[in-house]
């Protein structure tokens, strides 16, 4: 992706792979979103309290 970008995360996948997604991004001067469709709230929380 080009720098500057926008990286709007919309899928269903396991959250660890999306924190890694978004980790990645700010070396690459990419800005993230994390907008999942279809999954529930509940695994976001979890993620942050382990």
């Amino acid at each position: 992706m080009a720098s500057g970008a926008l990286l709007l995360e919309m899928s269903t996948i396991d959250a660890r792979v999306t924190d890694k997604v978004a980790a990645a991004c700010p070396a690459r001067d990419v800005a993230f979103d994390n907008s999942p469709i279809g999954r529930r709230a509940s695994p976001s929380i979890w993620r942050t309290r382990t």
